[in-house]
């Protein structure tokens, strides 16, 4: 599987998410829980932009198993700590990889801005404001 990164950095997310599903299902808060995949979702696009999943540090299975073990053991402390230590040093870890990373430069600015168009007035920007809430507002209804 990992001489195809693609299928492999598929894989590799379907099981670190449910392996972290799996922690945290027995919460009984709906809201908690989507919380919790919406925090995910951010994490793995910044993870597949950044991470070569071949090369998952061997640190992350070790700590992947100390939670397993520790949340069967009903071991909360040792649990958690190791848990929020993982998620953390995840988050350092990509991190550094988008500081190392070499990003595309941003497009070219609009025509308009190009050909010496006077910028927005603040007027200008007021008004798109609050035909956006109107449009919000309208939505909700």
């Amino acid at each position: 599987m990992k001489k195809d990164p693609s299928a492999y950095a598929d894989e590799w997310e379907l099981r670190n998410r449910a392996f972290h599903a799996a922690l945290e299902g027995a919460c009984n808060s709906p809201w908690l829980l989507h919380f919790c995949e919406v925090l995910y979702d951010h994490s793995e696009r910044y993870r597949r932009r950044f991470v070569t999943y071949s090369e998952v540090r061997p640190e992350v299975y070790r700590e992947h198993e100390i939670i397993m073990k520790a949340a069967l053991d009903r071991d909360a402390k040792l649990a958690t700590e190791t848990l929020a230590r993982h998620i953390r040093r995840g988050a350092e870890i990509v991190g550094e990889l988008m500081q190392q990373a070499t990003i595309a430069p941003l497009p070219a600015r609009s025509k308009r801005r190009s050909q010496g168009a006077a910028p927005r007035t603040e007027a200008a920007v007021r008004v798109t404001a609050k035909k956006a809430r109107g449009r919000a507002g309208s939505k909700a209804r």
